[in-house]
């Protein structure tokens, strides 16, 4: 299963998808132009997903890195395993924050680069 997104869309976000169609005949395929907000529908009533997260930027993953993904999700005991690829950025210690787990401090301010973390403490404190 893909959840695919790409901001460009038109021409450049056919073009963008189509490796990813490429790699098998899919069940389904519901990837479409949409709105933002239509790609996460409402969750059920009682809902809980349980996860355990490691978020990081990358341009791209080789080979050893997507066997390492594929041992972790055939090793999981997780009802549905999953594994999230969203390429943005390699070479930076940041993070994406609303990925973030118990993972400390130093975690979270990587995810405000430069004066960023400080001129936020400042606007709370």
């Amino acid at each position: 299963m893909a959840i695919l997104a790409h901001a460009a869309g038109g021409r450049a976000g056919e073009r963008a998808v189509a490796p990813f169609r490429a790699l098998a005949t899919p069940i389904a395929d519901m990837v479409r132009p949409m709105p933002y907000p239509e790609i996460y529908l409402p969750e059920e009533e009682g809902y809980h997903p349980v996860a355990i997260t490691r978020t990081m930027f990358v341009d791209a993953i080789d080979r050893s890195a997507a066997d390492t993904i594929l041992e972790q999700l055939q090793a999981s005991t997780a009802m549905m395993p999953v594994a999230q690829l969203r390429a943005l950025r390699q070479g930076n210690d940041g993070a994406y924050v609303n990925f973030l787990g118990d993972e400390g401090e130093a975690r979270i301010r990587a995810a405000y680069p430069g004066s960023t973390w400080d001129r936020l403490r400042r606007s709370v404190g």
